[in-house]
């Protein structure tokens, strides 16, 4: 996911826990929820907005899946 690491200027590993580790807060999962949105061309359902969904780039990638495939 490039676009984390174009927000955050890190190299991102699919298993960082990047909430809970602190490398995102909730500031920054709002403003890469619109740069996916954005990106995607999808509206993410505001109960996937949480740690629990955004706390990896594995599950970043599962609810981008899950919302291209709902559109």
């Amino acid at each position: 996911m490039e676009l984390l690491n174009q927000v955050k200027g890190k190299n991102f590993d699919k298993q960082d826990n990047l909430m809970t580790d602190g490398y995102i807060d909730s500031l920054d999962l709002v403003e890469y929820v619109k740069l996916i949105e954005e990106e995607y061309k999808i509206k993410v359902p505001i109960e996937k907005i949480d740690m629990y969904h955004f706390n990896s780039l594995q599950s970043i990638k599962r609810v981008v899946m899950e919302c291209v495939q709902n559109d």
